[in-house]
């Protein structure tokens, strides 16, 4: 049976280490990962925390199943305070580094201070160790990465690190795991870059578990389930980019920032194309699915890792570059440059329709021709993103802010929630989506909600699910409210269990839970049914939004873009989408037992908690039962 590992405290400021004891009482309360992040961010930072202050405290925490005999338990969360919308920081990421880190017997990591220069985090058999990093200062996340392994002489040591736009705490940055993994979103990079923390580096662990004939059993059922899905094949073989057709088909694919939702050239996004320029097909840990992949370029002088689906739409699509091997490039150079790519692209969209509007002018741009889908203007601004200079450097503070910068109507047309960069749906096309981005606890995003069940249920799940068939209509609000509060709940169950959720939720479909309780129980001990991780799930959403108003959100205020909102709908969406947000948003308040202004009522929790009455003594309706 695998039990948690410890806590390992680093003060960066004291150069000190010491580690805690994981207590029994969070992995039936919180599990690990995701929801233990959230229980030590509340309790070890203060409501009003900068983002960029020492006293900020990033958090790498491996899921509860991470590293062990469970399928594509790869996963590892990251948590602070966000640079980018100064709410909660949240970020996961694959590969190995999780693995490693969990089997060398930690299960979290906490990082608090700043070094007063750079310096790298080492972990490894002898212990956990701060060395100087000033010859990596400076250097891109390739390049980092590259020299770490080399000095340790071996290609199985694995490391997390920031680029340039980390350390100049641009608040888009984004943290890397070799060229291929990214813990993307909400400017966690920038909180890295701000402790003058370049690296952590983990050595190879040592031999696995032994594990029950049930364990392995169990692990196998939960293999079989994946590749027998319809669509593993396509995973395995193209990975997620392979969808941006379907989103076209849909008209759910985000086009010339979200002024429409389906792009002309989306054929020449085809699987077949960019599968003939790959030369190696790459996966996480004890996962099925090769949804990673190197590809040679024409011209390239080193292989090129594969964007992933929301990636390629961000810097495709919304920047109306139809050419798949330029946005392979400009995919790999925000991956070098530690730039969320998402963020990246979306950036360059919204400041190529302020320019075609007028509202930005060749003189704001530096003379720079902001023209709709050209690969060397991208490249220009990505660079000046990561380089925080000129017109990049407002980008690089997030649409929100450069919006309210620039001024001159230039709000209207930001597509972001709660200051975080819409993704690759286009809203209007699917109400599970607007819904989603409208109440996730880290602003516009897919994959902490992950409403897939609007397309994988059948009309009969549905009603059995959450009451009405109409809830697989994607142009219907009605079941929305309880189809969401399902599918996040589950989706942070996952991230505390540290399981992908492409082989879990898009490939095998568990959103009953009920393969994910019995890996539990055979692969920890724990005597944990679905009803029971469900309920973790709500206890994390839960603290995650009392996070969230502490730091001032007013969850009946911030909605979806006035653009996507109030203008006539593009041909096969929602024109009346402002009219139904509020009824939706009202109804999941009320399905997760929210107060009508987004409050949790009551929280039951298995331990005393007095650092919660400094998140909630302003909070009307909270009650800590």
């Amino acid at each position: 049976m695998d039990k948690p590992g410890r806590i390992v405290k680093v003060d960066l400021t004291q150069s000190s280490i010491m580690s805690l004891a994981y207590s029994p009482v969070w992995s039936s309360a919180y599990l690990a990962g995701r929801g233990i992040n959230i229980r030590l961010l509340l309790e070890h930072t203060e409501p009003d925390t900068e983002p960029l202050d020492p006293e900020n405290v990033l958090i790498l925490s491996c899921g509860l199943l991470t590293g062990t005999a469970a399928p594509a338990s790869s996963r590892l969360h990251l948590s602070a305070a966000s640079p980018l919308t100064g709410l909660l920081g949240s970020s996961s990421i694959g590969g190995h580094f999780g693995a490693h880190l969990r089997r060398h017997g930690i299960q979290a990591l906490m990082i608090c201070g700043k070094s007063p220069r750079p310096v790298v985090l080492r972990i490894g058999a002898n212990g956990v160790r701060l060395e100087p990093a000033h010859d990596l200062w400076g250097r891109d996340t390739v390049e980092t990465y590259r020299a770490l392994r080399s000095a340790q002489g071996r290609s199985d040591v694995e490391v997390l690190c920031i680029g340039p736009a980390g350390e100049r705490a641009v608040p888009m940055a984004c943290i890397m795991s070799g060229p291929d993994h990214a813990a993307g979103r909400t400017g966690l990079g920038a909180v890295m870059g701000s402790k003058n923390l370049k690296a952590v580096v983990v050595d190879p662990p040592p031999g696995p578990p032994r594990y029950s004939s049930a364990a392995k059993e169990t692990a196998a059922r939960y293999v079989r389930r994946i590749r027998q899905s319809a669509e593993y094949s396509t995973f395995s073989t193209h990975g997620s980019v392979a969808y941006v057709g379907w989103c076209h088909e849909r008209r759910l694919l985000a086009t010339r920032n979200f002024r429409e939702n389906s792009f002309p050239a989306a054929q020449a996004f085809d699987p077949q194309h960019l599968s003939g320029l790959t030369t190696r097909r790459k996966t996480c840990y004890r996962c099925p699915v090769h949804c990673k992949a190197e590809l040679r370029l024409p011209g390239a002088s080193e292989p090129l890792a594969r964007p992933e689906f929301e990636t390629a739409i961000a810097l495709g699509p919304k920047c109306s570059l139809g050419d798949p091997q330029q946005v392979v490039l400009l995919h790999n150079l925000c991956s070098r440059l530690g730039l969320d790519a998402i963020s990246a692209g979306t950036a360059i969209a919204f400041a190529m329709d302020l320019f075609e509007r007028g509202i930005l002018t060749a003189q704001d741009t530096d003379g720079l021709d902001l023209r709709w889908g050209d690969p060397a203007v991208m490249e220009r601004l990505i660079e000046d993103m990561a380089q925080a200079r000129g017109l990049g450097a407002l980008l690089g503070q997030g649409v929100h802010r450069a919006a309210q910068s620039i001024g001159r109507g230039a709000e209207r047309y930001a597509p972001h929630v709660h200051g975080l960069e819409m993704p690759a749906y286009h809203p209007g096309g699917s109400m599970a989506t607007a819904l989603g981005y409208l109440v996730s606890t880290r602003g516009a995003d897919f994959t902490s909600v992950y409403a897939t069940p609007e397309y994988r249920w059948s009309p009969e799940e549905a009603a059995r699910e959450v009451g009405t068939p109409l809830a697989v209509n994607p142009l219907q609000p009605e079941g929305k409210p309880a189809l969401v509060a399902r599918s996040m709940m589950v989706s942070a169950v996952m991230d505390a269990l540290g399981l992908c959720k492409v082989p879990a939720l898009s490939l095998a479909g568990g959103f009953d839970l009920k393969c994910e309780a019995e890996l539990v129980r055979h692969l920890t001990g724990l005597a944990l049914e679905a009803d029971d991780l469900l309920d973790i799930g709500k206890r994390i959403l839960d603290l995650e939004q009392l996070a969230n108003v502490g730091r001032g959100l007013d969850p009946t205020k911030d909605t979806l873009p006035e653009m996507v909102r109030h203008r006539p709908a593009p041909d096969g969406m929602r024109a009346d989408l402002k009219d139904i947000l509020e009824r939706m948003r009202l109804e999941f308040f009320q399905f997760m037992g929210w107060t009508p202004q987004g409050i949790p009522r009551r929280m039951a929790l298995p331990e005393p908690s007095p650092w919660l009455s400094r998140w909630t003594r302003r909070q009307k309706g909270w009650r800590n039962s």
